[in-house]
């Protein structure tokens, strides 16, 4: 069986939700899904990659939350795609994502949530999946973000965890001895790999120094 689904994004620049939003979308494409993704206030690099995929892209131009000519294009995207699933990624998006839901008569909702922030617009969300039985997956990337959310009133049957993954090339055939001599290390350096953004959330000191 196959579904039809529509992306909801902020913006397809190169980051950590956004590079997820990637993989599942080429993914779902490959596997004969039909996949649309729309990016709410702008476009950016990983356009390409969507469209080296077969993945369309659209841009909705919202400027601001409450911006109402970008909430028409949104529905009468939704309309015309008429997906069986919207998946939201991040909390700028989740709001609009659950209203055109319930606009459109969507019934099935998936959020990603990859960080901390986006109580208010989460709570809507929850709200607006009781009040008209919209079926509401909330996905996090980890165990300790599922514990926050079901402290926060989210229901166990509403949440996901679903571990993060990149598409890797096959790895190089270096030992560790060869990669200290690429990187002009002692033979005594510890190497430590690890894979996302540099940013000061991400805590790569406590990583490094662990």
């Amino acid at each position: 069986m196959t579904h039809r689904i529509l992306h909801l994004v902020p913006a397809l620049e190169p980051a950590g939700a956004q590079r997820q939003l990637v993989a599942v979308a080429a993914g779902a494409a490959r596997a004969g899904h039909s996949v649309c993704v729309a990016a709410l206030d702008r476009l950016g690099d990983l356009e390409r990659e969507l469209a080296d995929a077969g993945v369309p892209v659209e841009l909705i131009g919202r400027y601001g939350r409450f911006d109402v000519p970008a909430f028409s294009r949104l529905t009468r995207l939704v309309r015309r795609f008429r997906p069986d699933v919207l998946h939201s990624w991040r909390a700028e998006s989740h709001h609009w994502t659950c209203a055109a839901a319930l606009r459109c008569g969507v019934r099935r909702v998936v959020l990603t949530q990859h960080r901390p922030e986006g109580r208010t617009r989460l709570t809507f969300a929850r709200w607006a999946a009781e009040r008209a039985g919209l079926a509401v997956k909330l996905v996090v990337n980890a165990q300790a973000d599922a514990l926050r959310w079901r402290r926060q009133g989210w229901p166990d049957s509403m949440v996901e965890v679903i571990p993060g993954g990149v598409s890797a090339p096959a790895p190089l055939p270096l030992t560790p001895a060869q990669v200290r001599d690429q990187l002009a290390l002692p033979a005594t350096a510890r190497l430590i790999v690890g894979i996302g953004e540099l940013r000061r959330t991400k805590r790569w000191k406590d990583a490094i120094w662990a």
